[in-house]
């Protein structure tokens, strides 16, 4: 008997093309299941952005504060030499400066305190002198008790000068003339930074010298006082044979704060401080503190001035020229 015999073979399945269909299969499978894997290790941080060097600084305070040695330049020029509050002037450094050159401006039409003037003379001084001249001026109202106080003179040019001179030399002498009167070029009169005042009392004029007959009293207040405001006593008493003159209880000239309160309390003649300031330099400058504020000054020939950044409100810093060869520096905290 003849069995029938079944096929029971498989489609047979090219061996290439079953690897390439496994690898797919592969690749799909890895693919997805790493996708959704957590990093397990740690990523590399992009590079940071490199500073502007056109960027300001915050110099607000804090931890912001700039490094001591942080600075900038305030550009001066030669002439400044002889512009500022720290000019000297007196028989051996002139003064050279014209009117025009000078800011002048009338005292009495920019003052705010109610102080007197002399009503026969055109009194003018420098711009910068005014407001703390209304101040001195008002706390002696305040502090005193009485207005009484008036500027006798004020900027004198040269030919004024001459002519007080050439005034003093037919009533008393050459020399003892000399002694009261400065040369022209050589008055601090001229620079419109000093004054002399006068008391007025009952119409009458009054002297702020103790020796004289018509010596007002409370006048003494300025001796004790005007340092607070940025004034000195030009020639003192105790100090005639350096000052080279006379006595003047009567002459005030503005140096400005600070430098008037450290005159004040060392007993100065503003030739003597300007020595004195030129032993200080920027890395290491004269300090000295008031009502908790730190001042600090130097001396500098350079005119490319340097100041910290933290004093870049003008507020803060002044420059002066000494009126011979540099400027005074000065800023605070």
């Amino acid at each position: 008997m003849n069995k029938r015999r079944t096929n029971n073979k498989l489609p047979v399945i090219p061996i290439g093309l079953a690897i390439c269909f496994m690898g797919i299969i592969t690749f799909l499978f890895l693919h997805f299941t790493t996708q959704n894997e957590p990093d397990k290790g740690e990523k590399t941080p992009p590079a940071a952005a490199s500073p502007d060097p056109n960027e300001t600084p915050d110099i607000s305070g804090g931890d912001n504060d700039p490094p001591e040695d942080d600075f900038f330049i305030q550009q001066a020029n030669p002439v400044h030499i002889h512009m500022g509050s720290l000019l000297l002037v007196n028989k051996e450094r002139s003064f050279d400066l014209y009117e025009s050159e000078l800011n002048l401006v009338l005292v009495n039409e920019e003052k705010t305190a109610p102080f007197q003037m002399r009503r026969d003379y055109v009194t003018k001084l420098c711009a910068s002198v005014i407001k703390p001249l209304d101040a001195m001026m008002q706390a002696y109202i305040d502090e005193v008790g009485e207005n009484t106080i008036y500027i006798y003179i004020g900027y004198r040019d040269k030919a004024a000068q001459q002519k007080t001179l050439d005034d003093f030399i037919a009533s008393i002498g050459r020399e003892a003339a000399l002694r009261r009167v400065a040369l022209p070029g050589h008055s601090e009169h001229h620079t419109g930074l000093a004054m002399d005042l006068g008391a007025m009392v009952d119409g009458v004029h009054h002297t702020f010298d103790y020796r004289e007959a018509n010596y007002h009293e409370p006048t003494k207040w300025f001796g004790i006082n005007a340092h607070r405001f940025g004034f000195v006593l030009s020639f003192p008493e105790d100090r005639v044979e350096e000052g080279g003159t006379i006595y003047e209880p009567w002459h005030y000239r503005y140096v400005g704060f600070p430098h008037s309160a450290i005159m004040f309390q060392n007993n100065w003649l503003l030739s003597e401080y300007l020595d004195e300031i030129r032993k200080y330099t920027f890395e290491k400058p004269f300090t000295f503190e008031w009502e908790g504020r730190e001042y600090f000054i130097y001396f500098t020939t350079d005119t490319a001035i340097k100041f910290p950044k933290y004093v870049e409100n003008t507020n803060d810093r002044t420059l002066s020229g000494n009126n011979i060869d540099g400027f005074v520096v000065t800023f605070r905290k």
